[in-house]
């Protein structure tokens, strides 16, 4: 039987991973700030 030894993953998989998470929570931020303002605009003035 020949013995077969798994390598490690490669690093770089994990800062891709890592960099995926940073920008959707980055995307979510602008649009949730994006759609504030835009209500805010849309709905009349009280006062």
């Amino acid at each position: 039987m020949s013995d077969v030894i798994a390598a490690p993953l490669p690093q770089k998989k994990s800062a891709d991973h890592r960099m995926l998470i940073t920008f959707s929570v980055m995307l979510a931020t602008i649009m949730q700030a994006l759609d504030t303002t835009i209500a805010n605009v849309a709905l009349p003035q009280d006062g």
